[in-house]
């Protein structure tokens, strides 16, 4: 799990920033430009999937379904995520899931295979908000994460789903989107890669991963909004 005193922190910054957006529109509008091409640039870097043209209307719908009251995560969600992800791409199958072998871009780990994901997805879905009651939304969004990775269920762009799905998560919880630098791609990988460990599997390093950049993230947000 996540160290108590990286919670506190995060959420300490979460409450100052959202009070200077509330009290600063042009400061908040700022902030969500700097937050939209930061994010859109690194996680493109991060795993260089040059197919993927709509990256940017992807971000903007996860934004979009953020904003609404009673968000429920389900499965045409997740799918029309992927559709919006590969629009005007040369992929035929939008929105359907794999039906051969992942390309997990070098994680060394064995994907289920294609006729086990219509379950794994369905489980994922049904336990969801049981999940969501049990953990603090930073560790619920950082698992929803790993999930996407652990079944990689579409083709290709699965790690841009799993972070898109995260911050949905993120954002529709008034912390924001989470900012994973290209630097960090080894580190973000390696977390990852020890999370799917099959016999001694290590989560709470890409829980505190995941944690570490938000503050990271968050710092960077707080330095745009003290100019």
């Amino acid at each position: 799990m996540i160290n108590k005193n990286l919670i506190e922190r995060m959420d300490r910054n979460k409450n100052r920033i959202n009070q200077i957006r509330l009290s600063n529109i042009e400061k908040s509008d700022l902030l969500n430009q700097y937050a939209r091409a930061e994010f859109i640039q690194s996680s493109m870097e991060i795993n260089e999937d040059a197919a993927l043209l709509a990256y940017e209307k992807a971000y903007d719908s996860i934004l979009e379904a953020a904003g609404q009251e009673n968000l429920i995560i389900n499965e045409d969600m997740i799918r029309q995520m992927y559709t919006s992800l590969i629009e005007g791409t040369d992929l035929i199958q939008t929105g359907s899931y794999r039906i051969t072998t992942a390309d997990t871009l070098g994680i060394k780990a064995i994907p289920p295979s294609a006729e086990e994901i219509d379950s794994l997805i369905s489980h994922f879905i049904h336990q969801i908000e049981t999940s969501k009651m049990m953990f603090h939304p930073i560790e619920f969004a950082a698992m929803c994460h790993k999930r996407i990775i652990d079944i990689q269920p579409f083709p290709i762009g699965n790690g841009h789903i799993a972070r898109l799905l995260m911050n949905l998560i993120l954002v529709q919880e008034g912390y924001g989107v989470v900012i994973i630098p290209p630097r960090a791609r080894e580190e973000y990988f390696n977390a990852i890669i020890a999370s799917r460990r099959p016999n001694t599997p290590d989560i709470d390093t890409l829980l505190q991963f995941i944690a570490k950049s938000m503050i990271d993230t968050q710092e960077s947000y707080i330095k745009i909004l003290d100019r």
